[in-house]
């Protein structure tokens, strides 16, 4: 048989065991592999004083790795290019300088670093509940909020 399996010829959905049986594994993509990065694009890679930070993509090694160029939000003098692992890369959704969201499912990329990203967003302005789904989560300020309680 060519490049069709036996479940593509009788119209049968593929199983994933299916798909793990085919010789031909050359089209197989993981789930991170399909966003489609490209050059230009903003991304999220780890970091150690942030948890991550913003990036670009400044150029792509084939598979292996992109080269990325950040800047640090509060020091823009640090920040610079590196090479970073794609499955280190998550997915950055510009929502405008203003949008938080009280619960974090609301959010197109729910990912740690987009969640991250939002509290640290809704703590600098006081808010400092932020849902994800029916679980509460609460950042102590270390100071009073007037009219908070």
């Amino acid at each position: 048989m060519d490049s069709q399996s036996a479940a593509d010829v009788h119209g049968v959905p593929e199983t994933p065991s299916m798909i793990a049986q085919r010789s031909d594994t050359s089209d197989m993509r993981t789930p991170r592999s399909n966003l489609g990065y490209g050059e230009g694009d903003q991304v999220w890679t780890p970091s150690e004083t942030y948890g991550y930070r913003r990036c670009t993509i400044v150029s792509m090694n084939g598979s292996d790795s992109f080269l990325v160029e950040c800047r640090d939000d509060e020091n823009p003098a640090q920040g610079g290019q590196y090479s970073v692992r794609p499955a280190e890369v998550k997915p950055y959704y510009d929502y405008g300088p203003e949008k938080t969201w009280a619960d974090n499912t609301e959010m197109v990329h729910l990912d740690d670093a987009n969640i991250l990203h939002n509290i640290r967003r809704r703590y600098y302005r006081d808010e400092i509940y932020t849902y994800t789904a029916n679980v509460l989560l609460a950042i102590n300020p270390y100071k009073s909020i007037p009219g908070l309680y």
